[in-house]
C-alpha cells in the first residue's frame, strides 16, 4: 500500500473551467474555501484500485479527499448517493477497515422516467447505461442498491452512517433532498461530501441556498481545487 501525501498539485486549468462550464461564475461560489493540507495535514496510507476516470468520475485529487476523510473518521459505515460505474465505492472499499461497510443507490435506466425529480440531460446520459457499477464486479465488499433517491426508504441506515457522499442527480431539487437524506443517514460527528460545486449549476446553487439559508449547513467547506464540498454534521441538529 502506497504513502500519498495529501499536497498534491493542483490543477489550474479544473479551476479556469469552474468560470466556463454549464454558465457557473466565481461569484456563484458563496461557500468558504479550504486547502485540501489544512483538510488532512499528514500523508495517509492510500491505495487506489481504480485510476482511470472518464466523464463524470472524480479527479485523483478529489478521490484523495474522500479517502482521506472515511479514514480521518474511522468509517465503518459509507453511503453514496449516485453509483455511476462504481469507482468511488470501489476505492472505499479497498481502504477500509474489513469491517466497515460500503453501500451505493444509483438510479436505474428503466426508472428514469419515472423520477419524482427533473433529471438533465447530461445526467440522463449517465443514468442511461446498461448497469451501474461496472467497476465493482471485483469488490464483494460494496452493497449495491437500486432505487430513485428521493422516494427511496433510507429509514434502516437511519443515524448508523459516519460517511455520505452525494454525487447523484445534479438538478437542484434532487441536490436538496439528498442532501435532507445524508442528514438522517449520518451519525452526530460524521462527514457529509458533496462532488461538483462549482462545475453544476445545480449543485450549486442547493449549496450556496444551504450554506446561506440552513443552520445545519453552515460548516459546509469548498475544498480548494476541487468540486469537493463538505461538513460534519453537528450534534444538534
Amino acid at each position: 500500500m502506497a504513502k500519498i501525501g495529501v499536497r498534491l498539485p493542483l490543477d489550474p486549468a479544473r479551476e479556469a473551467r469552474f468560470e466556463l462550464s454549464r454558465g457557473i461564475r466565481a461569484r456563484m461560489l458563496e461557500i468558504p474555501v479550504e486547502s485540501s493540507a489544512n483538510l488532512l495535514p499528514g500523508a495517509i496510507d492510500i491505495r487506489l484500485a481504480e485510476l482511470q476516470s472518464y466523464d463524470g468520475n472524480t479527479t485523483l485529487l478529489e478521490q484523495v479527499i474522500i479517502i482521506g476523510l472515511a479514514k480521518s473518521v474511522d468509517a465503518r459505515k459509507v453511503f453514496e448517493l449516485g453509483t455511476f460505474d462504481g469507482r468511488t465505492s470501489a476505492n472505499l472499499a479497498a481502504n477500509l477497515p474489513t469491517d466497515a461497510e460500503v453501500l451505493t443507490i444509483d438510479l436505474p435506466a428503466a426508472a428514469a422516467n419515472a423520477a419524482k425529480f427533473k433529471i438533465s440531460k447530461h445526467d440522463m446520459t449517465m443514468v442511461l447505461k446498461e448497469r451501474s457499477g461496472t467497476r465493482l464486479a471485483a469488490s464483494t465488499r460494496v452493497t449495491q442498491l437500486l432505487g430513485d433517491t428521493a422516494t427511496f426508504d433510507f429509514s434502516p441506515w437511519s443515524g448508523t452512517c459516519d460517511l455520505v457522499f452525494i454525487d447523484a442527480g445534479h438538478e437542484y431539487d434532487y441536490v436538496k433532498n439528498d442532501s435532507e437524506v445524508a442528514m438522517r443517514l449520518l451519525k452526530a460527528g460524521g462527514v457529509c461530501l458533496w462532488h461538483d460545486y462549482g462545475a453544476w449549476i445545480g449543485v450549486t446553487k442547493a449549496l450556496n441556498d444551504l450554506y446561506l439559508m440552513d443552520g445545519r449547513f453552515r460548516t459546509i467547506r469548498h475544498v480548494e481545487g476541487t468540486t469537493i464540498c463538505y461538513m460534519r454534521k453537528q450534534s444538534v441538529p
